[in-house]
């Protein structure tokens, strides 16, 4: 199987949204769910503006027979105050002022589960494979490109966070040499788990 790897696209924008939703359903839900606005139509909206977490500029694409199959969102700590500002803009155009607000305010309390990257760290937010592709070695392919972009770039670590029930993912990560450096309660209720911080240093 030929994987080949590229800058994500506007045009990606059906098959990249389901993947990123499913990097995180529960959060995603929690925080973007927001009257008759689910969190997939919030990240239909988002993807191809260029703004914010979400958005295609911010992803690589793994194309498996001209098929996007896979897909991961990273950036770096230097990006965050962008990034956050881009977030911003994207609520309130998406939900209006008064929702935008309710939405902002459960954005906030996933924060503190989910914070930004450590000074000098590349992050992954998100990163999915197509169910069909799954056991394939996509996700690892994906978890290595960004690994090899980091060390070309001076990063002294790649972090990302996995949900502490999601010991799958979690023993993919150590096996890519990934190590559990902090672990964050959820305490606002709901589905949303805890959140466990992993890093590989570079």
């Amino acid at each position: 199987m030929q994987i080949h790897f590229r800058q994500a696209q506007p045009a990606d924008c059906s098959a990249a949204v389901p993947l990123i939703y499913a990097s995180g359903p529960h959060e995603f839900d929690y925080v973007f769910h927001e009257g008759a606005i689910t969190a997939l139509d919030y990240l239909a909206f988002v993807f191809p503006t260029g703004r914010g977490l979400s958005s295609y500029h911010r992803a690589t694409v793994a194309v498996v027979d001209n098929e996007v199959v896979g897909i991961y969102v990273c950036h770096s700590s230097s990006e965050d105050a962008a990034v956050s500002r881009g977030n911003l803009v994207n609520i309130l155009r998406c939900y209006g002022l008064r929702a935008g607000l309710r939405v902002l305010q459960r954005a906030l309390r996933i924060g503190t589960v989910l914070p930004p990257p450590t000074p000098g760290s590349d992050y992954i937010s998100q990163l999915g494979v197509s169910p069909s592709r799954r056991g394939q070695g996509i996700g690892t392919r994906l978890l290595q490109r960004q690994c090899e972009r980091s060390r070309e770039l001076g990063r002294r670590a790649l972090e990302l966070d996995v949900a502490a029930p999601n010991h799958g993912a979690r023993r993919l990560y150590e096996r890519l040499g990934f190590r559990v450096i902090a672990e964050r309660a959820w305490k606002y209720g709901g589905d949303v788990p805890d959140q466990q911080r992993m890093e590989l240093k570079l």
